[in-house]
C-alpha cells in the first residue's frame, strides 16, 4: 500500500510555522534575564541566588569556588545566607554541587586553616547529622567529602570534641546500615590525624566491634579501616587487637567481606615487621593459594592483589612457596570468569617485573601468551599495554619470540581498545627489539609490516591513532624491510604532512626525516628527497609548503649540518 503524502500546496495556510510569540521572547522576559555585563562577579552571584531563575542560581553555585579563590572569606560570608535560602528551594543535585565547590575550597586551601574550620565544619557536620537516613545518599557523600578535606587542617581539639562524637553516634546499634557504614568511614579517615593514645582511648574498640556487625556492608566498611588502624597502633596493636579480627574476616561467610579482608592482609603484610609477617601473616597468605576453593569475588580480589601480596612476603618465602604461588596465579588467569582474567591481566606485568626468589619473568611467559590471545577485548588491551616492558624483562630475543603473534594480532585485528593500547607503546617495543638476532628480526618485521598495513587501512580519520602510529615511524627502519619502508610508509608520511590533522604533522615530519636518513640505497634517498621538494616545497597548497618546513626542521635535527647546507632544498 503506497504511503500518502501531502504536497506543499495541500498544506493548511501557516502550517509548519511558529507564531511570533513562539519564536521570540517578550521584552519583559528579556529584562528578567538581562544582567549588567559590568556587574562584579560576586554581586552577580548574589543577585542570582536571591532572585534569579533556577538556571541562574545553578550558575552561581558553580562559581562558588572561583569567587572564594578571588575574594577569600569575604566572599563566603556574603554568599552563605543567600546560598542556604536558595538551596531550600532547589533539588538535591544543587546541594551536591555546592558541597563539591566547598570541597574544592578545602582541598585547594583557598582560605586560611582557621577560616576553613570556622566556615565549612558546621555545615558539613549538620548535613552528616541528618544523613544518610535523613537525606539523600548523594548529599551525605558530598558533605562527607568536604569533611575529609577539612581533617588535615582541623585542630586536634575540634576533631576530638566534634567529629569523633558524631562518628560514634552514627555507629550505634539502633542506627541504620548506612549510618553505621558512615561511622566506619569517618573513624578510618580520622585515624591518620590523631595519635595512638587518642585512637585507643576514643574508638579503636568500636572499629573492632563493627567488624562483627550483623550486616555484611558494615563489616566490609569496618574491614577497610583496619589498615589505617594498624598503621596507627603499630605491630603491637596489630598483633594484640587486630590480627584475630582479621583472621575471622578472612573466613567470613560473605565473599565481599573476605575480599576486603584480603586487601587488609596485603597492607598489613607490607607494613608489619619480619617476625610478625613470617609467624602470623605468611600462613594466612598461603591459606588462600587454593583458587578453586574461593568464590569469584574473592578470586578477583586475590588476582588484583597478587603483586602486592608477593612483594610483601617476598623476603620470608620458603623454597616451596614459589611453585605454590605461581601455580595459584596461573589457575586464576585461566578461569572462565572474564572479570577475573581482566584482574589477572592487570596484575601480570607487575608480577613479572618482580619475580619471586628462584624464578624469572619467563616463568609466567606462557600465562602472558594465553592472555594475549584471550577472547575478551579488555584482557587483550591490558596485555597489549604491557608489551613495551617485555624486552627489558625477557631480553630482545625471547621477547621477540613471545611478541611476534600477539603484537601483529593486536595491531591488525581491528579491535579499538586493543589496537590503541598496542599503538601507544609501539615505538618503544620496536626500538627495544632491535637487538634480536637477524633471522628472527626479519620474520618479526615481515609479520609486523603486514599487520601495520592492515591497521592503516582501517584508521580512517582517527587522528589520535594516526598520531600514535606516526610517533612510531622513527623505529620502523630498525625492524621493517627497507623496501617496504620506502614504498609503503614514505608516501603515507608525506600524505599525513599534506592532509593530516595539525597535531599529526610534526610526528609525520620526524618520521619522514627518519625514513630519509635510514634509506640504504642512493636511489631511494634521492627519490624521497626529490618527491619532498616537488610535492611539498613546490606544492600548490599552503599546507604542503608548511609541511615541507616541518620536514626541513626535522631533517636538520637528524642530519649533519654539512649535509643540510650542501643539499639543494629548492
Amino acid at each position: 500500500m503506497a504511503a500518502d503524502f501531502l504536497s506543499w500546496e495541500q498544506l493548511p495556510e501557516g502550517a509548519g510555522k511558529e507564531s511570533p510569540g513562539q519564536q521570540l521572547k517578550s521584552e519583559e522576559e528579556i529584562s528578567r534575564y538581562a544582567v549588567d555585563e559590568k556587574m562584579p562577579e560576586l554581586d552577580r552571584a548574589l543577585l542570582f541566588l536571591r532572585q534569579g531563575y533556577e538556571v541562574q542560581q545553578r550558575k552561581a553555585i558553580d562559581s562558588l569556588a572561583a569567587l572564594v579563590r578571588a575574594r577569600g572569606r569575604a566572599a563566603f560570608d556574603a554568599l552563605r545566607g543567600p546560598l542556604e535560602a536558595a538551596l531550600d528551594a532547589l533539588e538535591d543535585d544543587a546541594e551536591v554541587a555546592a558541597a563539591e565547590a566547598w570541597a574544592t575550597v578545602a582541598r585547594e586551601r583557598l582560605m586560611p586553616p582557621q577560616d576553613l574550620a570556622e566556615c565549612l565544619l558546621p555545615p558539613a557536620l549538620a548535613a552528616l547529622r541528618d544523613g544518610p537516613e535523613g537525606g539523600a545518599r548523594e548529599v551525605c557523600d558530598a558533605w562527607l567529602a568536604v569533611l575529609l578535606e577539612l581533617l588535615p587542617v582541623l585542630p586536634r581539639e575540634a576533631t576530638l570534641s566534634e567529629v569523633v562524637p558524631l562518628a560514634l553516634a552514627k555507629g550505634q546499634v539502633d542506627c541504620g546500615v548506612a549510618s553505621r557504614v558512615l561511622c566506619c568511614r569517618l573513624l578510618g579517615a580520622l585515624t591518620p590525624w590523631l595519635g595512638r593514645a587518642d585512637v585507643e582511648a576514643g574508638y579503636a574498640t568500636k572499629v573492632v566491634a563493627l567488624c562483627q556487625d550483623t550486616d555484611y556492608q558494615v563489616r566490609v566498611a569496618a574491614c577497610q579501616q583496619l589498615p589505617a588502624l594498624a598503621r596507627c597502633l603499630g605491630d603491637d596493636g596489630l598483633k594484640g587487637q587486630l590480627l584475630g579480627e582479621l583472621t575471622q574476616l578472612l573466613e567470613d561467610e560473605e565473599p565481599q567481606v573476605r575480599a576486603a579482608a584480603l586487601a587488609t592482609l596485603a597492607d598489613a603484610a607490607a607494613r608489619a615487621g619480619p617476625e610478625l609477617r613470617r609467624a602470623a601473616l605468611l600462613p594466612l597468605v598461603r591459606r588462600h593459594m587454593q583458587p578453586l576453593e574461593l568464590e569469584p569475588p574473592v578470586q578477583r580480589a586475590l588476582a588484583g592483589l597478587f603483586p602486592a601480596l608477593m612483594e610483601a612476603v617476598h623476603a620470608e618465602l620458603a623454597p616451596g612457596d614459589v611453585a605454590l604461588f605461581y601455580g595459584c596465579f596461573r589457575h586464576l588467569a585461566a578461569r572462565p570468569d572474564a572479570a577475573l582474567r581482566r584482574a589477572a591481566a592487570g596484575a601480570l606485568p607487575r608480577l613479572m617485573a618482580a619475580p619471586l626468589p628462584g624464578a624469572t619473568a619467563a616463568y609466567l611467559a606462557d600465562t602472558w601468551a594465553d592472555l594475549a590471545a584471550d577472547c575478551d577485548d579488555e584482557v587483550r588491551a591490558r596485555i597489549a599495554a604491557s608489551m613495551p616492558q617485555l624486552p627489558a624483562l625477557l631480553g630482545p630475543t625471547e621477547a621477540g619470540r613471545l611478541l611476534r603473534r600477539p603484537l601483529a594480532a593486536a595491531l591488525g585485528g581491528g579491535a579499538g581498545p586493543v589496537r590503541d593500547a598496542a599503538l601507544a607503546g609501539l615505538a618503544d617495543v620496536m626500538g627495544a627489539l632491535f637487538g634480536m638476532e637477524e633471522p628472527q628480526r626479519e620474520a618479526l618485521g615481515a609479520d609486523l609490516h603486514c599487520a601495520l598495513v592492515t591497521m592503516r587501512a582501517g584508521l580512517g580519520c582517527n587522528w589520535r591513532a594516526q598520531l600514535a602510529l606516526a610517533r612510531a615511524f622513527p623505529a620502523f627502519p630498525a625492524l621493517l624491510p627497507g623496501d617496504a619502508v620506502h614504498d609503503q610508509w614514505t608516501p603515507y608520511a608525506m600524505g599525513l604532512l599534506v592532509s593530516g590533522a595539525h597535531r599529526v604533522k610534526p610526528a609525520a615530519a620526524a618520521g619522514l626525516a627518519a625514513f630519509l636518513r635510514a634509506a640504504r640505497r642512493d636511489r631511494q634517498r634521492t627519490e624521497t628527497f626529490t618527491r619532498c621538494v616537488r610535492e611539498l616545497a613546490r606544492g600548490r597548497g599552503c599546507w604542503a609548503r608548511l609541511g615541507f618546513l616541518q620536514f626541513a626542521a626535522a631533517a636538520a635535527r637528524r642530519f649533519s649540518a654539512r649535509f643540510f647546507k650542501s643539499t639543494c632544498w629548492t
